[in-house]
C-alpha cells in the first residue's frame, strides 16, 4: 500500500508488517481504530471525571494498546510515561488533567491523519 509523504502523528510500519502489506486489512484495521476510539475516549474521560481508577485504568490500557499499533515514536514514549503513572495512587495526584487532555489530543491527531489516509488511498 503506498504512504503519504510524511505523517507527523501515525506509523504504519507495524500494520503493514502484521497485514503482509494487505491493503483491505490495514484499511479495517483503520476504520476499528477510527469507529471505536471516541467511545473509548469519553470513557476515559468519564472514568477520570468520576475518579474511577480501576475504569480509568481499564480504558487506558485498551486504547495505549490501539495507540501503540498506529502512532508514531514520540506519542508512543509519551503514552507510556503516562502509562507509569497510571500504575500509582491517587490516580489524580498523578495524571493530571492536562496529561489526559494532551493524550486524548494524541487521539484525535491519529484520527485525523488516519482519515487522510483513508482519503488518499480509500482501496
Amino acid at each position: 500500500m503506498p504512504v503519504i509523504g510524511v505523517h507527523k502523528y501515525i506509523s504504519l510500519t507495524y500494520i503493514r508488517e502484521l497485514s503482509g502489506g494487505e491493503a483491505t486489512f490495514m484499511r479495517a484495521l483503520i476504520h476499528t481504530f477510527i469507529d471505536e476510539m471516541p467511545d473509548e475516549r469519553n470513557a476515559l474521560r468519564t472514568a477520570y471525571s468520576d475518579d474511577d481508577e480501576v475504569g480509568f485504568r481499564h480504558c487506558f490500557h485498551k486504547i495505549k494498546t490501539r495507540m501503540a499499533v498506529f502512532a508514531n515514536d514520540e506519542i508512543k514514549t509519551y503514552v507510556a510515561k503516562i502509562d507509569d503513572l497510571v500504575q500509582l495512587s491517587p490516580l489524580k495526584a498523578n495524571v493530571l488533567v492536562q496529561d489526559l487532555e494532551r493524550l486524548i489530543l494524541y487521539f484525535e491527531l491519529i484520527t485525523s491523519e488516519l482519515r487522510a489516509y483513508l482519503l488518499v488511498f480509500p482501496r
